[in-house]
């Protein structure tokens, strides 16, 4: 059976299922100067830089890694987790062919 877990706060989210994991929030992050992702949200080669929250997504059949900085999930909020998380998908669904059985 695959019941999917859910996880939400103020600042991030999580959708984890049986064949993909979903995450948008503070613990994965771009710096916007170096262009590092790192899990966290301070860049990890100078505390200066800007960082980004970031889009995460795992899927089965899928070999990479998937992540969106927020700049380009849109929308007007960062804290508004729900919607970040919603076209982080939408983008993984439009990228891929990745089809729901």
């Amino acid at each position: 059976m695959n019941k999917p877990s859910i996880g939400i706060n103020d600042d991030y989210i999580c959708l984890d299922a049986k064949n993909a994991s979903f995450y948008y929030g503070y613990e994965v992050g771009l710096c916007k100067d170096c262009g590092i992702v790192d899990n966290g949200d301070n860049c990890p080669n100078d505390s200066d830089h800007e960082v980004e929250w970031c889009f995460k997504a795992t899927c089965k059949g899928i070999d990479e890694v998937i992540i969106i900085p927020e700049s380009k999930l849109g929308g007007s909020d960062r804290f508004d987790v729900t919607e970040k998380l919603l076209a982080g998908i939408g983008w993984v669904l439009a990228k891929y062919n990745l089809t729901i059985k």
